[in-house]
């Protein structure tokens, strides 16, 4: 019991501060004179407070031991039930229906990118909260990520390790490792350790764009929206990237979608000034090898393979950054390339411990590591083939536990296109969408013709929404959860 009232407390605590955040959208919808969406917002938030607190004081008297697991349970919890919250206001406003608005929030809290809502019906305040659901979906799993993935290593990740960091029962001080930390300290704690060194950058940074965004002419409203989305790599507002776009805001956007598909300890080594280790340093190389040959791809597709002028080059790499880091902004550019290329390059998705979806980089360069290891094994069966990434060798656990993400991976997606080819769609139109969902670039593959027919069928929101969920957090995790030895631990 002592371990559902630590789960719950911090639950609670996250549901507090989705309550602060909607005080944004509250305050311009006042401003604006929007009295029935300042009334929607001000009822889901009611409604959040009262159970939030409620919560609290059901579990206030219970002491909440560390206990082996409980991460695991409250990352599945959180990801399962705030969708409901998100989309709340846009349930209460009428602009969609219940079932409508968990898939919006799962898309927001997956950073997907697709949306069931039709943004010419919204007014500001909405469109911002749109926004800022995008943005608290990524930073909430690059939280998670730091705290409850990386140490666990689940799906083969690597023990994230911030250098320099101190914080007691959260990060070693000699080493830079949030690794064991289930027997360390209570979950919230590690929490709250983690969240002091990582919001205050992940702040800076987003505030850093919208600022530029801003100053290189975006309105005040596409510069918010546009930097909360591209920095958590979320396609939703494709919709602002217009063809006359300044080449400063093109670079802005770039970088920011860079910065969601790069590992956190790589910014964070970067911004303090320390020492990256080789497994990051490694990916960070494989990153731009990939990037690199995205870039080809949208300069062949494009016809402007031999043409070096800035406003091409910047053209070129927004684009590849676009897809490789799974943000997925459906513009005109974005059409142009060949979706089966655009999602193959979102299927190998950006860096370990990023908001970008996809296999990541480092299982990718694992797996092929692995298969020209065993080449060179069935060519020459006396010799002993090793893998190696970062300087190091990969062991026998972590390679199986890649193979076999991978391999659940490739199954839930044509699972998912099964499912959504019997619920009315055609089967190129299924895989695509089911690809984009696991993928988390659902942008590309729901495209606003699609989205009238998705609206109608629950059985197709229904898969979207567990494919979505699947591909952000580790499959694996959810077997865990059914299984009789975890709830023996």
């Amino acid at each position: 019991m002592s371990m559902f009232a630590a789960i719950i407390r911090v639950w609670a605590f996250v549901l507090l501060t989705l309550v602060g955040l909607q005080l944004i959208p509250l305050i311009l919808a006042l401003g604006y004179g929007e009295i029935s969406t300042s009334q929607s917002f001000m009822a889901a938030m009611g409604m959040e407070i009262f159970l939030a607190i409620a919560i609290l004081l059901a579990v206030a008297r219970r002491h909440a031991n560390p206990m082996p697991g409980e991460g695991i349970f409250f990352t599945a919890l959180i990801f399962t039930t705030f969708p409901v919250f998100l989309g709340l206001p846009f349930v209460i406003e009428k602009q969609i229906g219940f079932a409508e608005g968990y898939t919006e929030g799962m898309s927001a809290i997956t950073t997907s990118g697709g949306t069931l809502l039709q943004f010419e019906r919204l007014n500001i305040p909405l469109k911002l909260w749109r926004a800022i659901c995008d943005w608290f979906g990524g930073t909430l799993f690059l939280l998670v990520a730091l705290v409850v993935l990386g140490p666990i290593k689940m799906g083969g990740l690597y023990s994230p390790r911030l250098t320099g960091a101190i914080g007691t029962g959260s990060i070693n001080a000699q080493m830079g490792t949030m690794a064991g930390l289930e027997a360390q300290a209570s979950l919230g704690n590690r929490f709250y350790q983690a969240a002091k060194y990582f919001v205050p950058i992940w702040l800076f940074l987003t505030a850093a764009g919208i600022f530029l965004l801003a100053f290189s002419g975006a309105s005040p409203l596409e510069a918010l929206i546009i930097g909360l989305s591209s920095i958590v790599t979320a396609g939703t507002f494709g919709v602002y990237l217009h063809p006359d776009i300044s080449l400063l805001s093109e670079f802005t956007i770039s970088m920011m979608m860079l910065i969601g598909a790069l590992s956190f300890p790589l910014i964070w080594a970067v911004i303090n000034g320390t020492r990256l280790t080789q497994i990051y340093r490694w990916e960070l190389y494989d990153f731009l090898r990939v990037l690199g040959i995205a870039c080809l791809v949208v300069a062949i597709s494009h016809y402007v393979l031999l043409d070096a002028s800035i406003e091409v080059v910047a053209y070129v790499l927004m684009n590849a950054i676009n897809i490789i880091s799974t943000t997925g902004f459906v513009s005109e550019e974005l059409n142009t390339i060949p979706v089966i290329l655009a999602l193959t390059f979102a299927t190998i998705g950006g860096c370990s411990l990023s908001t970008a979806s996809g296999l990541k980089i480092f299982r990718v360069g694992i797996l092929v590591r692995s298969a020209h290891a065993q080449v060179k094994l069935t060519m020459n069966p006396n010799s002993v083939e090793k893998v190696y990434y970062g300087g190091q060798v990969v062991d026998d656990d972590r390679l199986n536990a890649i193979r076999v993400y991978f391999v659940m991976l490739v199954i839930i997606t044509f699972l998912g296109a099964f499912m959504l080819a019997l619920s009315g769609l055609n089967a190129e139109q299924a895989m695509i969408m089911s690809f984009g969902a696991i993928n988390g670039m659902l942008s590309v593959g729901l495209p606003p013709e699609l989205v009238d027919q998705v609206n109608g069928s629950d059985a197709i929101m229904a898969t979207l929404s567990v494919m979505m969920l699947l591909g952000r957090i580790d499959i694996l995790m959810f077997i865990m959860l059914f299984s009789s030895t975890y709830w023996r631990r």
